[in-house]
């Protein structure tokens, strides 16, 4: 264990400690008790009671009522939440042995400006205070648009693009305003704890069930999140157990009316009577049958027969994921949480799926285990104005691939993966700090990952056809440690906020050589990530944001590029320049938010500008050799610059009581300032970011007709980009010979759900829902045919029309 994770490890152990003993269990005759409703009068349900500043909470039941007991005498300050309603504060002078009834009376918040977060600054604060834009998606989206995963609903952000890389493996990544994936940071609960191993396939793996909200910050964030926050930060908030539900349901998709997609899912949360402890559980298990696009197109083969397509566009699937996320409350200043989650995947693109994948024309077949546990401790002193929170996460992702061609029985790799993140944070808020009251946040982080990457047949292609030529099947083993420490202080002065903040990352990547007469190779990397943040309250309802941070990544072998295409003609071996450099980042944004009424409907709009520069960004060069048959494609720092530079729109409206509205708009331009090399033809260059639309954006309208009714209708808009196409395959019975830059059409990819609640008995509900998806059928009708395809030659809607049917049982649907 490196001295770094020592001192924290004797940190958290002391403060667990005194947190223990820091308060004498209390049992104190003093009660509340009370219920929430709207302003109609009806009551809420499940609504969220809390006494800020300590772990004292509880959840209403199911008809709106609750109950606090053993509270501490003194003034406190209750705080009611819901979604979709303002959250109301009421302050309380409780007294020994005295009950106090409490009623809460909650506005409508249908566009949720009053929603807390924690994404913007490391601690909870609402969204309309935050001194950056925090966009969030709730389980309800992901219900109303069908999503079973995390991957299909981040679609519905501004900025956020989901697309699919891979007809063999069905790669995906998430761009965030117009940058690769591996410039998102994706956290779990606040800790980077979300491999790049793991991120490969990852984000298709989070069962939406156990979320209970995703924060989105645009912008960099590595101030705050260190490493590759350079485009912005994915928060994935799972939930927390409040109160006894449970939910049940399944889900059945039919892909183009020719293969099925089903899943069943399941959670259930369960608490103490005295709300000292709590669980949650979720589940959920997915399969998917492949789906060939173009069945009657046909190529030549190795024998020069006219043979018809039989691979597959979407890959076979099978997973099934199980988790938990619990708590303790040692006393009503603080409290431990455990989370722990099993995910098996296993994916299959290719041909021949009823045989093994080294019996197949091509095969990419992938299947993980990926084990993810964790533990934080927060402890809250007696006045409420400081905060301790310490935390520990550990991933762990084993991987057994298969990625090949003609029937190649050396193409099986074996890959490890281990990430551990352990931190903490102090958080203190200041009556006065110099110029006005303020918060000061500052913490310490380690993060350790690990990555050991083999395949049964990969040759040393250094020294091919040459002295020494052998079989080896270590690809590569590398590991990256790194600490980062940082300090951040918002200063609130009435009508306006001023954030600064700073943190030093220093990372150590080491290579561990295998070879004979070979060690170690380590390089460390420094740097200091700067931000600067202005918020101005011009009024109760507009708001102007001003935001620089500074952003990088260290040099690391593997990112996305572990995704590894393979045809009968080249496989792709990824390795880094011995000169690389750290990639860095500077990032402006600035924008306003206004609230408004639209013929009596709450409104908001939201206009953010954007402007990134990447200096020493990575970039590609490849090399064919002729003789091994192996691609490699070296990672460099290229000599020019990228910009992305561009605006995202938003506007949300409640439509009435019945109705809501949300839609956004980006629009943006993405290019290097100096042509770079695309493809193996090094007469191949383009000054763009390739992959990336100039516009896009995605609109979500939800209507009840009548009560227990309701209608989705969404729609994710893709303008035109370019996209590489490799040679190896075949179009409309013709073999594809040059290399060609495609300017890709639009698509716009509508869908529709309809859902009817039946309330069958006292807090249970049962939901039947139906709908169909990309109704248009805009796809993608110019695939690949043949073994040699380019499989990263995909663009568009991931899925063509689907229909979908569904039902859930429980006491808490969403």
């Amino acid at each position: 264990m490196s001295l770094s994770r020592s001192i924290l490890c004797t940190i958290l152990l002391s403060i667990i400690a005194l947190g223990v003993h820091a308060q004498k269990k209390n049992n104190s005759d003093t009660m509340i008790f009370g219920d929430v409703k709207d302003v109609s009068g009806n009551h809420v349900p499940f609504a969220t009671i809390m006494v800020e500043g300590t772990t004292i909470g509880v959840a209403a039941d199911g008809t709106g009522h609750f109950k606090l007991v053993n509270l501490p005498e003194g003034t406190i300050k209750l705080k009611a939440s819901a979604v979709g309603y303002a959250p109301q504060i009421k302050i309380l002078n409780l007294k020994n042995g005295k009950t106090t009834e409490v009623y809460f009376s909650l506005k409508e918040d249908a566009i949720q400006t009053e929603e807390v977060v924690i994404t913007a600054s490391r601690y909870a604060q609402s969204r309309k205070e935050a001194p950056v834009i925090v966009n969030t998606i709730s389980p309800e989206l992901f219900s109303a648009t069908g999503s079973p995963s995390l991957a299909e609903g981040l679609n519905f952000v501004p900025g956020l693009r989901m697309e699919n890389d891979c007809q063999n493996c069905g790669f995906t990544q998430l761009r965030l305003n117009g940058l690769d994936g591996p410039y998102t940071q994706f956290l779990i609960n606040s800790r980077p704890v979300f491999s790049s191993l793991a991120g490969v396939y990852g984000l298709e793996m989070f069962p939406s069930n156990m979320i209970d909200r995703v924060e989105v910050v645009r912008g960099g964030g590595s101030a705050l999140y260190g490493a590759n926050a350079i485009g912005g930060t994915v928060n994935v908030i799972t939930r927390d157990p409040i109160s006894n539900t449970y939910m049940i349901g399944t889900e059945m998709n039919v892909i183009d009316l020719k293969a099925i997609d089903a899943s069943v899912k399941f959670n259930t949360s369960m608490v103490t009577d005295d709300y000292k402890g709590g669980m949650f559980i979720y589940g959920l298990h997915r399969e998917r049958e492949p789906y060939n696009a173009n069945p009657d197109d046909t190529y030549i083969d190795g024998d020069n027969r006219v043979v018809k397509d039989d691979f597959s566009e979407i890959v076979k699937l099978k997973s099934t994921v199980v988790g938990l996320n619990s708590y303790y409350r040692p006393n009503d200043l603080s409290r431990f949480n455990v989370d722990f989650s099993i995910i098996n995947d296993d994916r299959r693109g290719g041909n021949k799926f009823d045989e093994k994948p080294d019996q197949a024309d091509v095969a990419e077949e992938v299947k993980h285990t990926i084990v993810t546990g964790g533990i934080s401790y927060d402890l809250y002193s007696k006045n409420s104005k400081n905060r301790y929170s310490l935390y520990s996460s550990a991933q762990n992702v084993e991987r057994h691939s298969y990625y090949g061609a003609d029937r190649d029985p050396s193409a099986y790799g074996y890959t490890h993966g281990l990430t551990t993140v352990i931190g903490g944070q102090y958080t203190r808020h200041l009556d006065n700090a110099i110029i006005a009251p303020s918060i000061l946040i500052a913490g310490v982080e380690n993060v350790y990952d690990m990555l050991n990457d083999k395949k049964l047949g990969y040759y040393d292609y250094n020294d091919a056809i040459a002295p020494g030529y052998r079989p080896t099947n270590q690809v590569a083993d590398q590991s990256v440690n790194s600490i980062g420490a940082y300090v951040q202080n918002e200063w609130d002065l009435g009508w306006w906020k001023l954030l600064t903040g700073l943190r030093y990352d220093r990372g150590a990547v080491t290579d561990h050589e295998k070879r004979e007469g070979s060690s170690d190779k380590t390089d460390v990397y420094e740097h200091i990530s700067p931000r600067a943040n202005v918020l101005f309250k011009l009024s109760e309802d507009f708001q102007v944001r001003l935001s620089y941070a500074g952003g990088f990544r260290f040099p690391q072998i593997f990112d996305e590029d572990l995704h590894i295409e393979s045809s009968t003609a080249r496989t792709i071996i990824h390795k880094n320049s011995p000169d690389l450099k750290p990639e860095t980042s500077h990032n402006v944004t600035g924008g306003f938010d206004y609230d408004f009424k639209l013929f009596g409907s709450s409104s908001e709009l939201i206009i953010e500008g954007f402007y990134t520069v990447l200096q020493d960004p990575f970039a590609p060069s490849f090399d064919f050799d002729d003789a091994t048959k192996v691609t490699t494609v070296t990672r460099i720092n290229a000599e020019s610059k990228a910009i992305v530079t561009g605006s995202n729109i938003e506007f949300k409206t409640s439509l009435g009581k019945d109705a809501n509205l949300q839609l956004g708009f980006t629009v943006q331009k993405s290019e290097y300032s100096d042509s770079q090399e695309w493809g193996e033809d090094p007469k191949n260059t383009s000054k763009q970011i390739l992959r990336t639309p100039s516009n896009y954006g995605y609109f979500v309208l939800n209507y009840e007709p009548i009560h227990h009714f309701t209608t989705t209708l969404t729609g994710t808009y893709t303008g035109e980009m370019h996209v590489p196409h490799l040679t190896g395959g075949f179009y409309e019975g013709k073999e594809i010979t040059e290399e060609t830059l495609v300017k890709t059409p639009k698509f716009m990819d509508v869908g529709l759900k309809l859902a009817y609640d039946f309330h069958i008995s006292k807090g249970t509900c049962l939901e039947v829902s139906a709908g169909m998806k990309n109704i248009f059928n805009q796809f993608q009708n110019d695939f690949d045919s043949g073994s040699s395809r380019d499989a990263g030659y995909v663009y568009g809607p991931k899925q063509p029309r689907t229909i979908f049917f569904g039902i859930k049982l429980g006491n808490a649907l969403d």
